[in-house]
């Protein structure tokens, strides 16, 4: 399933692996100290042409926050909303 313009998101980013090829094992070390985090983004842009047998592609977003949402009925926010709502006009 390929994100669309204005869907969120959820990814982590690895430390460990993000910095391996620097070869350095004293970052290695600091990064394998570091916890990962969950950050949850608006999708504003596909990058890349999504093509059979592609593992990766590359999209433009904005971070939206740290963490998974918590329900905030308050400010109309529930954990199931997958879509920013302007996405959907």
């Amino acid at each position: 399933m390929l994100p669309h313009f204005g869907e969120y998101i959820a990814f982590k980013l690895d430390p460990v692996a993000s910095l391996k090829a620097l070869n350095d094992p004293e970052v290695k070390k600091s990064c394998e100290a570091l916890e990962t985090e969950t950050y949850v983004p608006c999708v504003t842009y596909l990058l890349s042409f999504p093509l059979p047998g592609v593992e990766y592609i590359s999209v433009s977003m904005t971070l939206l926050s740290k963490g998974l949402p918590k329900d905030g009925l308050d400010r109309s926010i529930t954990s199931d909303i997958t879509e920013h709502a302007l996405s959907m006009v």
